[in-house]
């Protein structure tokens, strides 16, 4: 069979598959009278362009093309049961009228990712995650902004899975990965958006690992289009209806244990790259394991990547005793700003942009500090103020388990885990030390 043939039928399989399932299977109430017309494949057969007629008037044909779009997804997976492929193409419905096309489809892309936003978070279970991410080919990871331990842990874990498994990665972050963390295996070729000169890159899937929010992971959302498929690994509490996918469990410790259970789950070993890579994502979220998050399978999979040979003095070195100069000089100018609030259950301390400007150190260097505060003599929330800009204030709190510092955080538009969270506050940093002191103290009434 030639090529030429070859593309021909795989095309028309997929022009019958779909027209059955317009007729049977999409659910949807935006969807109207759809005809399809024709299925153009690309010459590597990884994406089927769907020509369809849209009937009705203007805005009915549109809520069809959107509802078609929204459904891609699934219709490739119902392809996927009867075409033996090694790839199944990734389906794109467009308009037949190619001069509706012209003027119509990026508004219509527009309105489909406006109309994502707005949707409840499609929790997958564990086997449909690793379903969704095999059925993907190119896929760029990234993760929030100011990465910590389990953010860079987990993608650099991820990331040797998804090659390990034939898919070409894109590792992207929004700034250098962090002095602390240079040490981590693959550091030095994760890109980030400070670089010179970034290639124009091609891929079908972005991955969003330690946070389930396209808003937290910075400038990289502008590489993420409404016609990717986005997939969420996170392990906090906290997740905004913005229409994403992905699974999402708050009894891991740390995203980095979830990434473990998918080499376990898909009989993948673990190397030593990536068990150091976990390790570091799992220690460091779970405060070396004394954290109240730390659970039995937390050790049972730490236990699982010990046995790869890991130097376990030369990591927990690095990242639990190590200070720079920079930050022992920051540590000793929050302790001596230390104050305490409501009845001696909040402490809380402050640094400045001349605190920075002054020692050399940069925000990576408030890495970790605020724990300080919280491991005080009956201090249940420990909270560190510190300021970005003149009305921008950055909020880092943790707390013993008795609070949820996660859920506090949420309602003034941040996240994070029930013992550790934060986010950033457009106000100076004296009116948000006011606001976020008087509601903890009211928050810490009962308690």
């Amino acid at each position: 069979m030639t090529k030429k043939v070859r593309i021909e039928r795989v095309a028309e399989f997929i022009r019958e598959e779909i027209a059955k399932l317009l007729i049977d299977g999409i659910k949807d109430p935006r969807l109207g009278f759809v005809s399809v017309m024709k299925v153009r494949m690309s010459n590597d057969l990884r994406y089927a362009d769907v020509y369809v007629s849209l009937y009705g008037d203007e805005k009915q044909r549109k809520s069809s093309l959107i509802a078609l779009q929204n459904s891609a997804g699934w219709v490739k997976s119902m392809i996927a049961q009867n075409l033996h492929m090694r790839y199944i193409p990734d389906i794109r419905f467009l308009p037949d009228d190619s001069l509706e096309r012209a003027y119509a489809m990026e508004e219509v892309f527009n309105k489909i990712h406006q109309e994502r936003s707005t949707l409840p978070f499609l929790r997958l279970e564990l086997s449909e995650l690793i379903e969704e991410i095999l059925s993907s080919n190119k896929i760029m990871i990234t993760t929030h902004e100011r990465p910590d331990g389990d953010a860079l842990g987990s993608l650099i874990g991820l990331w040797i899975w998804l090659e390990q498994k034939g898919k070409e990665v894109i590792p992207l972050i929004s700034a250098p990965v962090p002095k602390m963390y240079s040490f981590l295996p693959r550091s030095s070729q994760i890109r980030h958006l400070e670089e010179d000169k970034l290639p124009r890159w091609d891929f079908d899937t972005v991955i969003i690992v330690d946070v389930a929010s396209t808003s937290r992971i910075g400038e990289v959302n502008k590489y993420v289009k409404p016609t990717h498929k986005v997939i969420v690994i996170d392990h906090h509490e906290t997740l905004d209806a913005n229409g994403l996918m992905g699974y999402a469990n708050s009894s891991y410790s740390a995203c980095g244990e979830i990434i473990s259970e998918i080499y376990i789950n898909t009989d993948v070993p673990f190397s030593k790259e990536s068990a150091i890579a976990l390790y570091v994502a799992i220690a460091t979220d779970t405060g070396g394991f004394r954290f109240s998050n730390t659970t039995s399978l937390t050790h049972q999979i730490t236990s699982t990547l010990l046995k790869t040979g890991l130097d376990l003095e030369e990591i927990n070195t690095r990242i639990f005793e190590s200070f720079t100069k920079e930050q022992f000089e920051l540590l000793r100018r929050i302790l001596s700003r230390t104050e305490f609030t409501a009845e001696g259950k909040v402490s809380y301390s402050s640094l400045f942009l001349k605190d920075f400007q002054e020692t050399g150190a940069t925000l990576e260097d408030c890495h970790n500090l605020t724990n300080f505060l919280r491991d005080i003599e009956n201090v249940v929330v420990g909270v560190l103020f510190v300021e970005l800009e003149r009305k921008k204030t950055k909020v880092s709190l943790r707390s013993r388990k008795v609070f949820n510092s996660g859920e506090f955080m949420m309602r003034l538009g941040g996240g994070g885990h029930r013992c550790a969270a934060g986010g950033t506050l457009d106000m100076p940093i004296d009116l948000a030390k006011k606001s976020i002191l008087a509601e903890l103290e009211s928050s810490l009434k009962t308690i």
